[in-house]
């Protein structure tokens, strides 16, 4: 996650402008290498975002987990639970996580936007 940071905080410059103001749709830009001259129009944002998603994810797990020590329920938990008994569980951990994972990060993308604008701009270094 830290080389996401990083690669974001380098590449800053080469953000397309659309994109910060329209972060939300810059996830349905579509991409296999994110330094190619095409992505790294925004590439930067999705990889802020990733990393800033992670940090709200672990958060979130961090939360279930709470409400698992002091109430015994797992809402994260229950999903995984209730698909592994279709499937294998680490099959069911990845339809559920991968998912709130991108979730999350689409919805830290605004903020992830806000920063890589303060890069460009020279007022965060």
């Amino acid at each position: 996650m830290t080389a996401c940071v990083v690669f974001s905080a380098n590449c800053a410059e080469s953000m397309d402008p659309q994109w910060l103001l329209r972060p939300i749709a810059s996830f349905g830009k579509m991409y296999l290498n994110p330094w190619s001259r095409a992505a790294i129009r925004v590439s930067p944002l999705h990889m802020l975002s990733l990393a800033l998603g992670f940090v709200a994810l672990r958060l979130l797990a961090a939360g279930n987990n709470m409400l698992i020590y002091f109430y015994g329920i797992a809402p994260i938990g229950a999903p995984i639970k209730i698909i592994a008994q279709h499937t294998s569980g680490v099959l069911a951990f990845a339809i559920v996580l991968v998912p709130l994972f991108y979730v999350l990060a689409i919805g830290v993308s605004p903020i992830s936007a806000k920063l890589l604008s303060l890069w460009q701009s020279g007022e965060l270094s």
